[in-house]
């Protein structure tokens, strides 16, 4: 039989006869667009090391020879060329094309195999296993449409995770790459013009459809490939008017089939995306019934069922809840599992006993809480009634108003604080009442809880203004600041001379209207004790201070009912009543000194000019110490009595001036000006008129609080916002130094 017969030679020989697969025409194969090079061809291919030898030659003398290594198994996947086509293709398209991608790189014969003409159904069926994926565009092959969809390399640099994809221009590029290897529209553009003679300039070709652009970061790039080819076939019309319009004709078609192909692939990624987003959504659903499931089974159910909402979202939000990974759904242990049993069991009730330790003591945290909450349910029922009463009646009253908060009415008012006295078993159902009932109790409330709160203020000046008979150490006072109390406590407090069997002198208790005076007077300031506030309060600004009202955190182990009212106060009013532990205010004896100089310097009585005296407000006074080098210090009278406070306590003796009339109209008509910004972002004035509750914003704050909590885009002072009772200053009044060019006075500055 001759050597060129029509035998068939065997599989086996074809291989080993098939030709070495090289790799320049790489790029081709994966169908990148031209210019782009492939994920493998930038990597240079070295011959593989020769396996040093490790046998010894029978004729070299010595001990017995040692025998030689038994040859290897070969690899599994390198015989998989040796099966027949038809049952290699019918494998390989049940693949994802991913997968066949990364297959086809894997040995030069499944490349050679994969990357063939033939093959083009294996990639058709194996994108068809991907719902929804649109046909492979014409200008692109099914390799390098597969590499576009799914493979997360740069198709420059081979850099990894590189997730945009320029839909237009076929490829991946990361940040990099993109700078290196694209161009701009405008450089383009005068590039062509450049190219094209000028008497064939008019009519211009339309450049911009000619070519495949992306919008990137602010600017249309284009491949320096694809540029480069644009100016070839530019300068092959050589100027023709006919063939450059012929030209623009062809790429605008072009450009238009890949534009709508690009669109078509932008959807489906987006649809992609979405889909991908609802899985993991289901995914973490899945996993948090599976975790709440196995913390019923371990006893903790009721505590899940009552958590609040925030405690909810600390559960759907914690980390080992929200991952997309799903829990098995047996519960048996390993210990009661088969010795034979399959291994995946184990590894997967690995995952629970990894996050059963966090997750249990999560929950435990959520039964101490509900136990907690159990525990003062009664006050918390008590609580949200005074609530819901006297919220109807509050909201009809101006916010500057000086009234008593929930919390407030709850422990200082003899009414409700009997509510609250009852025994711990009772609870009450709504409350059914007229609303001229309501009014009723509530205005006869608010004058207890004020005559009350201006006793207790009265009691602190008094502590703070009496020296202690036993102590050698007590601060004393000035007498004629003492005196100008009127009819002050100390002397009533104070022990009458005597023999120790001498009845008891009766002592007359402070009228009604002396407690008001003092309580109430320009001369009686009180300093907060919170470090971080510091402030210096009057009397009626004391009353309405949030740190007076701050309550400490939830007591999470209650002991006794002392803590259980403690926690209902949090859990429903966010705050204490006024000065519950009795050291958030003193009275500041060094700013009553200080306010006696400003009064006195304003012409009124330290005694009786009251807080709200008009005159004091629209006084302007001088500082003596500051006023410097040209440069007088101006300021409101109550911020001159912090100043002065301030000075006093750097053992300063600083003296005031109040300014004539005419001075002080020159100084209310140029404040406006420089009041604006502190207005605005500074001075904290305002209060929610829909919230009532908290402590005062700047006008800043409280425009975005309307806009972000109740959706009021343009809020209305006195509708939506007003001035809080704890502001810092009143509207047009500094609450800070401000200094003026001495010669715009003519008051005299005492020294």
């Amino acid at each position: 039989m001759s050597a060129d017969s029509s035998t068939p030679v065997r599989r086996s020989s074809r291989l080993q006869a098939k030709p070495a697969v090289t790799y320049v025409d790489e790029p081709t194969l994966e169908g990148a667009p031209p210019g782009v090079a492939s994920s493998t061809s930038r990597r240079e291919r070295k011959s593989p090391a020769k396996r040093p030898r490790r046998s010894v030659d029978a004729n070299q003398p010595g001990d017995s020879p040692k025998q030689l290594a038994p040859k290897g198994r070969r690899r599994d996947l390198s015989r998989l060329v040796d099966m027949p086509l038809d049952i290699l293709f019918e494998i390989f398209g049940h693949l994802h094309p991913h997968d066949l991608l990364q297959l086809s790189r894997t040995t030069k014969a499944l490349r050679s195999v994969l990357m063939r003409p033939s093959a083009v159904t294996i990639w058709r069926n194996a994108r068809r296993n991907v719902d929804d994926l649109p046909d492979c565009p014409d200008d692109l092959t099914e390799p390098a449409y597969a590499n576009l969809l799914f493979d997360q390399h740069c198709h420059f640099c081979v850099k990894a995770r590189v997730m945009n994809v320029l839909w237009m221009l076929r490829c991946r590029a990361c940040r990099a790459c993109m700078k290196e290897h694209f161009t701009t529209l405008f450089d383009v553009l005068v590039a062509v013009r450049q190219r094209i003679p000028i008497a064939a300039q008019n009519p211009m070709i339309s450049t911009s459809t000619m070519v495949p652009m992306e919008y990137v970061n602010n600017k249309l790039l284009i491949p320096k490939t694809v540029a480069e080819e644009l100016f070839a076939s530019v300068e092959a019309c050589k100027g023709d008017p006919v063939a450059l319009k012929k030209l623009e004709e062809e790429r605008s078609h072009a450009v238009t089939v890949i534009r709508a192909s690009a669109e078509i692939m932008m959807d489906w990624q987006a649809r992609q995306a979405q889909q991908r987003t609802m899985d993991l959504i289901d995914l973490r659903c899945r996993r948090r019934k599976q975790i709440i499931d196995r913390l019923c089974d371990l006893g903790y159910g009721e505590d899940l069922k009552w958590m609040t909402f925030e405690r909810v979202e600390q559960f759907l939000e914690h980390p080992l809840v929200k991952q997309p990974k799903e829990l098995t759904d047996r519960s048996t242990s390993p210990s009661s599992l088969h010795q034979n049993a399959a291994p995946d069991i184990y590894v997967v009730l690995e995952v629970w006993n990894n996050i059963k330790d966090a997750m249990v003591a999560f929950a435990e945290e959520s039964r101490v809480e509900r136990l907690m909450r159990e525990r003062c349910a009664h006050y918390v029922n008590r609580l949200s009634l005074l609530s819901d009463l006297a919220v109807r009646w509050l909201v009809r009253r101006p916010l500057w108003e000086l009234l008593p908060t929930i919390a407030d009415l709850s422990h200082y008012t003899s009414a409700f604080l009997h509510m609250m006295n009852f025994p711990r078993g009772m609870f009450f159902e709504a409350i059914d009442t007229t609303p001229a009932r309501v009014d009723k109790a509530m205005n006869d409330a608010v004058v207890e809880w004020k005559a009350l709160m201006l006793e207790k203020l009265y009691d602190i000046i008094v502590a703070a203004t009496t020296p202690v008979p036993s102590s050698s150490n007590a601060p004393t006072n000035d007498s004629n600041s003492q005196a100008s109390s009127s009819s002050s406590k100390t002397a009533q407090l104070s022990n009458v001379a005597g023999p120790s069997n001498a009845p008891a002198v009766p002592i007359a208790g402070p009228t009604v209207d002396e407690i008001t005076t003092l309580t109430l007077s320009a001369c009686t300031w009180f300093r907060c004790t919170n470090a971080r506030c510091n402030a210096l309060l009057t009397s009626t600004r004391t009353l309405s201070h949030a740190c007076a009202h701050e309550a400490p955190p939830l007591r999470m182990h209650p002991e006794s009912d002392a803590d259980d009212l403690h926690n209902a106060y949090v859990l429903v009013c966010e705050e204490h009543p006024w000065n519950l532990s009795g050291d958030k205010v003193v009275f500041d004896v060094a700013a009553r000194e200080a306010a006696t100089k400003v009064v006195r310097a304003c012409g009124g009585d330290p005694a009786r000019t009251p807080t709200c005296d008009r005159a004091l407000n629209k006084a302007r006074l001088v500082c003596s110490l500051c006023s410097v080098d040209g440069q007088v210090c101006v300021m409101a009278w109550k911020r001159a009595v912090a100043h002065l406070t301030a000075h006093a306590k750097e053992g300063r003796d600083a003296k005031v001036t109040c300014l004539s009339k005419r001075d002080r109209r020159i100084v209310r008509a140029l404040e406006p000006p420089r009041l604006i910004a502190h207005e605005t972002c500074v001075y904290k004035m305002y209060g929610c008129m829909r919230c009532r509750i908290g402590p005062p914003m700047t006008l800043a704050q409280i425009l975005s609080h309307c806009k972000d909590e109740h959706y009021v885009e343009w809020p209305d002072e006195e509708v939506d916002y007003a001035l809080h009772p704890d502001a810092d200053t009143e509207p047009g009044v500094p609450a800070h130094d401000m200094y003026y060019d001495a010669s715009l006075f003519l008051t005299p500055i005492r020294r």
